[in-house]
């Protein structure tokens, strides 16, 4: 079944599409609130024993690192 419910060889409505379900997004909206409040955590102790620069830089590389391979990643796709 394609993803708007139709058939893949005649095309034929066969059933609407399936909808996501609210607990899934009710889980994920708690998911990201528990992971920003560890990273605040993080953050707050790397501080207090005077790292906070040091995993500040590790953050920069690694999200300029993730940057650069999803550029290079679109930029070989083929077309």
């Amino acid at each position: 079944m394609n993803r708007d419910g139709s058939c893949p060889t005649c095309g034929r409505l066969i059933a609407p599409p399936a909808r996501v379900p609210w607990h899934f997004w009710l889980l994920l909206a708690a998911l990201i609130l528990y992971l920003g409040f560890r990273a605040w955590q993080g953050l707050v102790l790397a501080a207090e024993h005077g790292l906070l620069a040091v995993v500040l830089g590790t953050l920069a590389v690694g999200v300029a690192v993730a940057v650069l391979l999803l550029r290079r990643r679109r930029r070989d796709r083929p077309a």
